[in-house]
């Protein structure tokens, strides 16, 4: 058998170099395709970190408000009270209630933010409105 006959003697010209290439290129586009998905992805789970940070911050000025209003008057009691923040956001002030302990008052409040929510429960002293416990919690 001649040296110079063997790929065309044999019949398979080319033919193990051209299905070698044709995975290779399958292989690396399925590559290229899995990371510009991840890509995508990433972009959708900031976006959503960043309104739950957005939820996280009106749930907690609402927690504010209710510490201010109950300075100023005693006996503030709200029930699912709306409260406007700057820029049009709003949370809402669930309830304040007596506290686990004979001194303490507890504050329920929650806000949204695109679909982020954030429930939180404060316990605080009624004498000099120091936090006794902060916890989020799944809903109320």
């Amino acid at each position: 058998m001649n040296a110079r006959c063997l790929p065309q003697c044999n019949g398979r010209g080319g033919f193990i170099a051209l299905v070698s290439v044709i995975i290779i290129a399958s292989v690396m586009m399925l590559a290229v395709a899995s990371m510009n998905t991840t890509g995508f992805y990433v972009r959708y789970s900031i976006f959503d970190h960043e309104m739950k940070e957005r939820s996280d911050g009106l749930a907690e000025s609402c927690i504010d408000t209710a510490m201010l209003r109950v300075a100023q008057n005693a006996s503030y009691n709200p029930v699912n009270d709306e409260v406007t923040i700057s820029g049009g956001d709003k949370c809402t002030i669930q309830k304040v209630a007596a506290g686990p302990g004979a001194t303490e008052k507890t504050i329920e409040a929650w806000a949204s933010s695109g679909r982020a929510y954030t429930y939180l429960r404060v316990a605080y002293e009624q004498g000099d409105f120091s936090i006794v416990s902060w916890e989020e919690r799944p809903v109320f």
